[in-house]
């Protein structure tokens, strides 16, 4: 008879409080979380890049260079450039790390020569290539979401990554170099 009140009493128990009393239900919860958060770790881990570069011309070297994405920021590394070239004094000049496509240079980290119209001081002002070079830090950080210059379509496209440099000498010739970057990708 007591087997029996003791079973009537069970079973008078609301549903939900059977089932967050049971160990199986519990188990399978924690199951689940684990699943979960092995999954979100996984997703994780593949969202972050790092990619190392450089590049070997005649004139110039690139050493050292790096590049890291995750899904929230985006850093470009920059790295020791060396040039060994003729001495070049610049008049205008635009320098940096392009995205050459088919038709076009997508620029991720460029410097330019100040507008020599506005400011008539600096008109006739000359500027060494390799101070240029030595001086000049392209690194910066930038927000993944709606990137602009480590935008998802350019990191797809990094292994047509390049240097160039343009402009004018002090007599009125034009500059125009292009080096390749060897691009690598240090994480899976």
């Amino acid at each position: 008879m007591k087997k029996q009140n003791k079973q009537n009493k069970h079973s008078k128990k609301p549903l939900a409080y059977r089932i967050f009393n049971s160990p199986y239900s519990i188990i399978i919860v924690l199951v689940v979380l684990s699943v979960l958060l092995m999954v979100y770790n996984r997703f994780l881990i593949n969202s972050i890049n790092l990619y190392s570069f450089s590049a070997f011309e005649k004139d110039v070297s690139i050493f050292n260079g790096t590049i890291y994405t995750s899904y929230d920021i985006n850093y470009f590394g920059d790295s020791k450039i060396a040039y060994t070239g003729q001495h070049i004094q610049l008049n205008t000049y635009e320098i940096g790390y392009y995205i050459k496509t088919s038709s076009s240079y997508k620029e991720i980290a460029t410097i330019k020569s100040p507008d020599n119209k506005e400011n008539s001081d600096l008109k006739d002002v000359n500027i060494s290539l390799k101070e240029i070079l030595n001086t000049t830090n392209f690194s910066f950080t930038e927000v993944s979401k709606n990137a602009l210059f480590l935008s998802k379509n350019n990191i797809k496209n990094l292994d047509k990554l390049i240097f160039k440099i343009s402009g004018k000498d002090d007599k009125g010739t034009d500059i125009d170099i292009e080096v390749p970057i060897e691009i690598e990708k240090v994480t899976r």
